[in-house]
This record gives structure tokens, sequence and C-alpha cells, in this order.
């Protein structure tokens, strides 16, 4: 099962240090920004393709979440494109 994270850059830690390990515990292919973009890459694209290949979307709900452009972007294509399988 692939899961896509989305989160603020704020929840950083969270997200690596518990959200993730968790998940990967479990046996779920976690994707996240703050650990799987790689650098020399068009990182908006890899968002979109790791989006587009994930089973299920997690959002870290927080008031920095919440401001964020990006996770309300993300949150709209996965409400669009992925019904019934979002995570709050």
């Amino acid at each position: 099962m692939r899961i896509f994270i989305s989160h603020s850059t704020r929840d950083r830690d969270f997200v690596l240090s518990r959200l993730k390990p968790a998940l990967d515990a479990k046996g779920c292919a976690s994707w996240c920004s703050s650990s799987d973009l790689k650098a020399a890459a068009n990182w908006e694209q890899q968002i979109r393709a790791a989006l587009a290949a994930s089973d299920w979307f997690v959002v870290v709900m927080s008031p920095d979440a919440q401001d964020s452009e990006w996770v309300q972007a993300e949150t709209h294509w996965a409400v669009e494109h992925m019904p019934g399988r979002i995570v709050p």
C-alpha cells in the first residue's frame, strides 16, 4: 500500500520521527516531501507523481497545515481524485 503524507514543513519533525516510521513499520510505503524529494529534480513534478501513484492520502491536520497553500492544493487534489481514501 502506497501512502502520500501531506503536511506543513513546520510539522516535519512529527512526520519524520513518528508518523512515517509508524506507517513504514506496518508495511506501508509512505511518501512525504520532507524525506523523499530528490533535490536535483523538479519537486512539483515529483509531488504530482507521488500523489498519482498513491493508494491513500494522509493529511497531517495542524494550524500550520491549515495555512499551507501546498497542503490545501494536495488535499483538494485528493478529494477530487481519491474519494474515500483520505485520512486526516
